[in-house]
């Protein structure tokens, strides 16, 4: 009997605990007003009698899941700091359960200047750091360039809207991975869901990239409409423009389009002074020539943009964007030359050029990606086209006026120019994880270019006829094999065939191998080691093999004959902190630079010097420090710098070369965001001279957002304390020419952004299931 107890008991337990049903619920907590998800906010479940069964904390992005959970009633607590705590209960009866939780703002503890939370989550990967911003950075970040001010090592120059990472202008800014024709100054801050920042590139982008900027935007679909207009004013200098862009998501579809009009720059006058040279020939006699020129400058440009997102299911994607552009510019200059020998004044020239010219710029790329059912396993196609024809017309008039005849010339040259371009690009990548520590990737890259050009000055015409192709097939390898170590290694062979008037023509192959070491010492400090070639094509001036530039009496030549890339190595080992408000980082480096230039100096006809070797070798040694910290509670100052020691094959232009920049951005009262940028490029070193930059204060500007964060305004002061100097020293055998650049052009730049929107802009419930699915996937990525 008491046999069979124990068996009956048994085996009501084992159904009972067999009947018990479990459950995964997936769900985001988001913002009330804005829909955006609210990071790192914390769940508590409890059951009906007030004991705590399960809990978690949101992503960066404000996504959840909990899987095995019992499926019943439960009492949910929802709570982050800067929101009301939320309390609310949930039936589950279902074996994958769906829940999206809005959270309303704690106003009482807004009111605060302080900054109560982490403005910067960063993530060391191997072969990239990615960064998400927190919600109050994003709002008060009138376009995609205020945020990437934010992001430790990249500074944003509003006046000319370049990006540069490290000091460094050689940046590829893409978008959700691809490249792509999208104007940064459209993109809502909003929604950017994170930003990624590759000082490394890996052997899968080209290879005369030094930086890769990929600003990853949110996976959240919302049907309806929206409408987004920006308006840029500047004085007393003009420098305006207007914005709008419109976007509807409906079904699986996003369409978008942009027109940016009123681009409208002018600057009023800018002195280009000092300008001089001096040589000795044989017989010891000096020449100099000293002058001054100032000028001015206009353009106007229009840029319409398009395109189009059609998420064919949550494994395939299809994106298309065109652009075409079109801008008139004028400039006029006046120079005034003085010519002298051994101190005597020969003549004295004074000369106006103005010329004007109009360049249709047509582009368009397409990217399609289709993952597979393994998590990671993926294949992706991104090609680009691009088409300018740019029309140019100058006319030249100098008087030459010698002193000792007292004879007057007059000198007038016509010229115009007609120059063509077609490059089209594509790229074939495909990625296999084989288990959770390894994976592969490989694919193909095609680059063409073909450039027409003709000069016409009535005298002579010129033409020019020149086109290449590129191929680059790549393979790279990531290991992960542990926590706390992970190795990258990846080969790019690239073939490069290219002709000149279908006479000169040549084939090389370069090998770029890359490399990188990440340690994870703990949660707040990594070490990764990098090694990267990196190769730098001849540009458009050094296509032709020798360009021609000099004054009256002085010619010289430079090129590139074989067009030979020049070839960098690097070594650097990146060490970086982080704790909460304070980020720290050190980067020490060595660089090996290989390139070949020919030159030729003709001195009143003369030759007198000519080198064709590779006088453009240099190694640099130096390093990087960026550093940010929160100060009283409500500035935080971002501060980098980079030194290095300058070598060449000629010691006399050995040196060293030096930048520095300075951020604040400070949370006042009545929610006013204050921002200021502070630059100095100091000198650098090249194989023939040195270049100088004096310090400048960059912008400071005041912003706050009105109208529930619909409408963003923003007032700046650009140039407005500093002049900006420029120095630019060349150095040959007995000769020395100094050019001297001043600009004082301080003006007001007034930016206002107002966010309309209409529709339902709401996830619907048959999309929910697919979207957590692939969010699911690349957060476990």
């Amino acid at each position: 009997m008491k046999t069979l107890v124990i068996f009956v008991l048994t085996l009501v337990i084992s159904l009972n605990c067999h009947a018990q049903k479990y459950a995964e619920i997936r769900g985001q907590v988001r913002d009330s007003i804005s829909n955006v998800g609210i990071s790192y906010a914390t769940l508590q479940f409890f059951d009906t009698i007030g004991t705590f069964q399960n809990g978690t904390i949101t992503d960066s992005a404000g996504w959840f899941t909990i899987n095995k959970i019992p499926q019943q009633k439960y009492n949910i607590v929802v709570s982050c700091l800067g929101y009301k705590t939320k309390k609310l209960s949930i039936n589950i009866n279902e074996r994958l359960y769906y829940k999206f939780i809005n959270l309303n703002e704690d106003y009482k503890l807004l009111e605060t200047v302080n900054i109560t939370g982490e403005r910067i989550t960063q993530k060391e990967e191997v072969d990239k750091s990615v960064y998400t911003l927190d919600d109050f950075t994003l709002k008060n970040s009138v376009t995609a360039f205020d945020a990437l001010k934010k992001i430790p090592n990249i500074t944003v120059k509003q006046s000319d809207e370049t990006v540069k990472v490290n000091g460094s202008s050689n940046v590829l800014i893409l978008v959700d991975g691809y490249y792509s024709t999208r104007d940064l100054k459209s993109i809502n801050p909003e929604d950017i869901a994170s930003i990624e920042v590759i000082t490394n590139p890996s052997v899968e982008y080209d290879s005369d990239v030094a930086n890769v900027i990929n600003i990853v935007l949110k996976e959240e679909r919302k049907r309806g409409f929206r409408l987004i207009a920006n308006t840029f004013l500047s004085a007393p200098s003009s420098w305006n423009s207007a914005n709008i862009q419109a976007d509807y998501e409906f079904s699986k579809f996003r369409i978008f389009a942009n027109y940016r009009f009123f681009n409208y720059r002018s600057i009023p006058e800018w002195m280009n002074d000092s300008t001089s040279s001096m040589i000795i020939d044989e017989d010891n006699n000096k020449y100099l020539e000293t002058g001054n020129m100032t000028g001015e400058f206009k353009s106007n440009k229009h840029r319409v943009q398009y395109g189009m997102d059609y998420r064919i299911n949550k494994n395939n994607l299809l994106s298309f964007t065109g652009n075409y552009t079109t801008s008139d510019m004028n400039s006029k200059y006046l120079l005034e030359n003085k010519y002298f020998i051994n101190d005597t004044n020969i003549y004295d020239d004074n000369s106006i050029s103005k010329s004007k010219s109009k360049a249709p710029e047509q582009n368009y790329s397409l990217f399609y990606r289709h993952k597979f059912k393994k998590k990671g396993h993926q294949i992706s196609l991104n090609t680009n086209l691009y088409m300018m024809n740019k029309n140019s017309e100058s006319e030249y008039y100098s008087d030459f006026y010698y002193l000792e005849d007292s004879v007057t010339k007059n000198n007038k040259i016509f010229r115009d120019n007609d120059n063509s371009q077609t490059i089209w690009n594509t790229k074939l990548n495909y990625e296999l994880p084989i288990n959770e520590k390894l994976k592969i990737g490989a694919g193909v890259q095609t680059y063409f270019r073909k450039i027409d050009y003709k000069y016409n000055d009535s005298i002579t015409i010129q033409y020019f006829k020149y086109q290449d192709f590129r191929t680059a097939p790549f393979a790279q390898i990531i290991f992960n094999p542990s926590k706390k170590i992970s190795l990258m290694a990846g080969l790019r062979c690239e073939n490069l065939e290219f002709k000149i008037y279908d006479t000169i023509k040549n084939s090389q192959w370069n090998y770029l191998p890359s490399a990188a070491v990440l340690y994870k010492i703990d949660e707040k400090q990594s070490l990764k080691l990098n090694f990267k070639t990196l190769l730098k094509y001849p540009i458009y001036n050094y296509l032709s093999p020798f360009v021609y530039t000099g004054t009256d009496s002085l010619v010289y030549s430079s090129g590139n004959p074989k067009l030979n890339p020049e070839k960098t190595l690097t070594v650097s080992i990146n060490y970086s902190y982080r704790k909460k408000y304070t980020r720290f980082m050190i980067e020490p480096y060595l660089s090996f630079t290989r390139g070949l230039i020919g030159q030729k100096r003709d001195i009143n006809g003369a030759v007198t010097e000519m080198k064709y070797k590779n006088i453009a070798n240099n190694r640099c040694y130096g390093g990087r420090i960026w550093a940010s910290c929160l100060v009283g509670g409500f500035i935080m100052p971002m501060v980098g710098t980079d030194v290095y020691y300058a070598s060449f094959e000629s010691s006399q232009y050995n040196g060293w070369s030096y930048s520095f920049f300075l951020s604040l951005e400070m949370n006042l009262f009545w929610d006013l965001c204050l921002n200021a940028d502070f630059s100095y490029y100091g000198k650098k070193y090249n194989f023939d001279g040195y270049e100088y930059e004096s310090p400048l204060v960059e912008e400071i500007a005041l912003s706050r957002s009105f109208l529930k964060d619909k409408l963003d305004v923003s007032i700046s002061m650009v140039n407005f304390f500093l002049p900006e100097k420029s120095e630019e020293v060349i150095y040959g055998a007995n000769y020395r020419e100094t050019s001297n650049y001043e600009a004082t052009n301080p003006h007001l730049m007034l930016n206002i952004r107002y966010v309309f929107t209409a529709g339902s802009r709401k996830i619907v419930n048959e999309e929910r299931e697919s979207l957590m699915e692939s969010d699911e996937d690349d957060v476990k990525r």
